[in-house]
């Protein structure tokens, strides 16, 4: 296995509007197109455009779009499966304190709406 920075080139192509992420990421992965499949497996959402229209290709499998290197010096082990390091959730995303509803729109168990 070897360590991968994958980094988005272009973000201004339409194509990102298919990724819940657009900054780089770092993959666990035994190859290039290994360590792309796996940030769009991960990333990668369905879109609002037809298929066979707009998006054709996802962008983190895309050359154009993505600039793919291996890391060499890196604290993540080689060894394991593929694996996407960075960004992880319990580090990178902060999560938001619980959103509490205004006192007139709770309703207790029991008591119809007004």
């Amino acid at each position: 296995m070897a360590i991968w920075r994958l980094i988005p080139i272009d973000l201004s192509d339409p194509s990102w509007a298919a990724s819940s992420d657009r900054g780089p990421v770092v993959v666990r992965a035994l190859d290039e197109v290994s360590a792309r499949k796996a940030a769009e497996a991960a990333f990668g959402i369905k879109s609002r455009f037809a298929p066979g229209k707009g998006i054709k290709v996802p962008p983190w499998t895309r050359n154009q779009l993505v600039r793919a290197e291996v890391v060499d010096q890196t604290s993540y082990s080689v060894e394991g499966s593929t694996e996407i390091l960075e960004p992880t959730f319990v580090r990178d995303l902060h999560p938001h304190p619980p959103v509490k509803e205004p006192r007139s729109r709770r309703r207790s168990a029991g008591r119809p709406p007004r």
